[in-house]
């Protein structure tokens, strides 16, 4: 018999961002273990980028609740839309912050810092996210769902953290069993600030309750494991299942037929080295720029500029200007090309033309997977990956025999590398497909279906055994 499950996060399609992938692919393949996906998302129009393919919601049944929060009901005051990837648009990179700035009137610019103050605002007012408001419309529209089908499961995912409050509610009001499922850590992720001291407690405090009323946890890294016994007690342990991220072969499939047509470029001159997904602080390019820089001062600028691209896509990159600046002044302008924020389907495809595959990710985030780090391993190509040497990334990564592996932050051995891709050429390599395919979206999805299955196992065991103790007491009565 088939059973409905209540998949939650605002991180859904079409919001542009690897985030998405995960709830997707589990929506689109749970149909084969048993399992009807629900949707409860975010509505379109309060979505800041989009991916530019999507067509709709496709066989998925979704419903959409519009966020409460100040940044989503000005940007209905303003009749703002939802940019499309790979438009010029705020948020999405191309010219450069000058450019920008010139083009802008005083009055945009105003409004540009309104809108700053309106972000930080809501940043201090609502915990453990800005999404606290949103997770509140969502809780009622659960119960409401639940009151017209039988919803047998809820599985709430975050970030925002505050998707879980979804589950909790629909767990406290209908006994529903409850799955959170952890994409990124909640207290103590890297690089994630609060303003205030009060909110780090109160956020400390939200965490604790949604442990300790879970059914089960769901952690996307195996480096958390140690992280959350610590704090909750080996007893979570014992209901907490690891599932890693991972990477879709239809879509793959898909891609690689169209990209070799694509891709006619012929030889390996420039060399290309790709990078898709986020340019922040955590992901900093810096230690390979001054790498290239350093071979270049060893080669020459107008040597490297000719036989070297790299290729940097995804949001963030108005936020290294003087990275560019750094560049230009060494004659070495042409070697970075940042393509700002571009669809799933073009980053998969950047991926298969690509010569190496570039993984950045900086020390704080030892225990942290990298969603791309699975497309990559999938495409077979040699990765390049600049990270913490004893993380949990690097520990994914080495069996699949196609990373080289340097420590984040490292000049001198990044240099070596780029040097000897340049001096001769990038080495092939021969992936262990078995290990790869361990992480096939089909796959993992069958682990969250184990989970789905056990819980519901465990919740109709309870009421049985309920059932029986107030059936046995009835008894007792009757007989006295």
């Amino acid at each position: 018999m088939t059973k409905t499950v209540l998949l939650v996060s605002t991180d859904y399609p079409p919001l542009a961002g690897t985030n998405t992938r995960r709830l997707e692919s589990f929506a689109r393949y749970l149909p084969d273990y048993g399992w009807k996906p629900l949707v409860l998302t975010l509505a379109v129009e309060d979505m800041a980028l989009i991916e530019s393919s999507w067509q709709g919601d496709g066989a998925v049944d979704t419903v959409r609740i519009k966020s409460p929060g100040l940044q989503a009901s000005v940007r209905r005051l303003r009749g703002q839309r939802p940019h499309r990837t790979g438009s010029a648009s705020p948020g999405v990179e191309g010219a450069s912050t000058a450019d920008r700035v010139a083009g802008e009137s005083i009055a945009k610019r105003v409004a540009g810092s309104l809108w700053s103050r309106l972000v930080a605002a809501e940043r201090a007012l609502y915990v453990p996210d800005p999404r606290r408001l949103w997770s509140r419309a969502a809780s009622r529209a659960a119960v409401r769902l639940a009151a017209t089908q039988q919803i047998d499961a809820v599985v709430t995912s975050s970030p925002p953290f505050s998707a879980h409050f979804v589950g909790m509610h629909m767990q406290r009001r209908l006994g529903t069993p409850w799955i959170a499922d952890f994409r990124d850590l909640w207290v103590g992720r890297p690089y994630r600030t609060l303003p205030y001291h009060w909110q780090h407690r109160l956020d400390r405090i939200y965490e604790a309750r949604v442990i300790r009323h879970l059914d089960h946890l769901v952690l996307a890294s195996p480096g958390w494991l140690p992280l959350f016994e610590q704090r909750y007690g080996t007893d979570l342990i014992d209901k907490t299942t690891v599932i890693t991220n991972g990477f879709d072969a239809d879509k793959l499939d898909a891609v690689q037929s169209g990209s070799h047509a694509a891709a006619g470029r012929s030889g390996s001159v420039p060399i290309t080295i790709v990078y898709t997904g986020a340019l922040h602080d955590g992901e900093s390019p810096w230690p390979l720029i001054r790498a290239i820089a350093r071979v270049a001062e060893q080669m020459g600028a107008q040597h490297v500029s000719d036989r070297l691209r790299l290729r940097l896509i995804g949001p963030g990159a108005s936020d290294w200007e003087d990275l560019r600046a750094f560049m230009k002044q060494r004659g070495l302008a042409a070697v970075v090309e940042f393509l700002g924020t571009l669809s799933h389907a073009e980053c998969l495809a950047e991926q298969q033309r690509a010569d190496v595959l570039l993984i950045l990710s900086a020390p704080p985030h030892e225990e942290t997977i990298r969603g791309k780090s699975f497309e990559y391993m999938a495409a077979g190509k040699p990765i390049l990956a600049l990270l913490p040497a004893r993380s949990t990334q690097a520990e994914i990564l080495t069996p699949s025999r196609l990373a080289t592996i340097v420590q984040h932050g490292d000049v001198d051995a990044s240099a070596e590398i780029i040097g000897g891709y340049l001096r001769h050429g990038v080495t092939p390599v021969e992936p262990d497909w078995a290990y790869i395919r361990r992480f096939e979206r089909r796959e993992l999805t069958s682990e969250l279906a184990a989970v789905l299955d056990r819980c519901i196992g465990v919740a109709r065991q309870a009421q049985t055994e309920s059932a029986q103790r107030l059936h046995g007491a009835s008894s007792r009565q009757t007989s006295d």
